[in-house]
């Protein structure tokens, strides 16, 4: 297994090319202990401007990251956010979107597929400068094989795209659209199906700017958060999870109790397995399964097959949640293994930093069994507790 850290730097020894004062990306790999440079122009140097929001395919080969660097790829554009596919292993670098002379970014959204075959995202194509439209790219065709302008919402008034998923298969687009009238309109959810010629809304208000917006392995399954009280009828009035099922055409209320009670607080932050059948999040709701009472938000796993919802970021001595918030929870590709981040001190014993770490469990049955931690001015620290008879 290779494992690849992306990292922004403002100046690695190891990399004498890179300017001081710009953040570049930079990916390092723990299996050949090597640093290479992602967001670099065609005389091998760091590009002129700053690199950001890398993204990485399962097998490290292709990076997407958005640049205001004029020096990478296609036409000089300065000053201007684009968004750049670089494939490590033919050392080329593509530009997706297309540069203008105005300070207003040219991508507002992207994701890629787990493969690296197909690029979504909200922005300004090679061919049109106005308005944002959603596309999808082809790697393997090197071009753009859908787009579609973004419907304007009720009122005429839309404000970009503020996140965007693909479904593995590439025939999927999910994405949210920005009101500039957000008190009267808010957050709609739209997807777009390639094969079926269609594009139509899921949701209102969805959340702009929360992460959580992922599709099943198979396609069949899209999670998302929103908080659409008037749609669904719901009282909390905040944040619910959701799993709209394309072959039924529902949607079912993911944060709730094993016994039907619905999340007393907000939920968000959705990962989804690969094999659809688990659904992590983030919830400060008090009363989604028993441990979780202290306030703070904590981790939850919805299982499909039992229909049963169980706290994960608990305590290592204890049956309550963590004492600290936890975050980000991500699926590994076979759906065995969940990561989330945590600024917990007591998910393990005698870690007393409360700097937070990266934790890993099983999730069938739920079990501890990696950590990296982040200690105050050290190095990442890579643990697992103690388990008798083995090393």
């Amino acid at each position: 297994m290779t494992l690849i850290v992306f990292f922004g730097s403002t100046g690695l020894a190891k990399l004498p090319l890179i300017t001081p004062v710009l953040l570049v990306i930079v990916s390092f790999s723990l299996l050949v202990s090597s640093d290479e440079l992602v967001s670099v122009n065609t005389n091998g140097a760091g590009g002129n401007n700053a690199s950001s929001s890398p993204l990485l395919d399962a097998s490290g080969r292709y990076v997407l990251f958005q640049s205001q660097a004029s020096d990478l790829a296609g036409v000089p554009v300065v000053g201007v956010t684009n968004l750049f596919f670089r494939d490590t292993q033919a050392n080329a670098t593509c530009r997706l979107t297309a540069g203008n002379s105005t300070a207003i970014p040219a991508v507002t959204a992207a994701a890629m597929t787990p493969d690296g075959h197909y690029v979504a995202f909200v922005g300004l194509t090679q061919t049109n400068s106005s308005p944002y439209q959603v596309c999808l790219w082809d790697s393997q065709a090197v071009a753009l094989v859908y787009s579609n302008t973004m419907p304007l919402i009720e009122g005429g008034v839309s404000g970009g795209g503020t996140n965007i998923a693909v479904s593995p298969d590439g025939n999927r687009l999910a994405y949210i659209i920005s009101s500039q009238n957000y008190s009267r309109y808010g957050e709609q959810l739209y997807v777009v199906d390639r094969a079926a010629q269609s594009n139509w809304m899921i949701a209102t208000g969805v959340p702009a700017y929360r992460f959580g917006l992922q599709f099943s392995g198979d396609s069949r399954y899209l999670v998302y958060a929103a908080a659409p009280a008037f749609q669904f009828n719901q009282p909390n009035q905040t944040n619910d999870v959701y799993r709209y099922d394309f072959q039924a055409q529902s949607n079912l209320l993911i944060s709730q109790s094993s016994s039907g009670s619905i999340g007393n607080g907000s939920s968000d932050w959705p990962a989804i397995s690969w094999d659809g059948r688990f659904v992590a999040y983030r919830s400060a709701a008090t009363n989604l399964a028993p441990g979780g009472t202290n306030g703070f938000p904590q981790i939850y796993l919805y299982d499909s097959q039992s229909n049963t919802t169980t706290l994960l970021s608990v305590g290592a001595l204890t049956s309550a949640g963590g004492d600290n918030r936890s975050q980000a929870p991500a699926f590994s590709g076979d759906s065995t293994t969940l990561f989330f981040r945590s600024w917990a001190s007591d998910l393990l014993t005698n870690d007393f930093s409360g700097s937070g770490g990266i934790f890993a469990l099983g999730v069938a049955p739920p079990a501890l069994f990696c950590v990296i931690s982040f200690p105050p001015g050290g190095v990442p620290v890579i643990s697992w507790p103690a388990v008798s008879g083995t090393t």
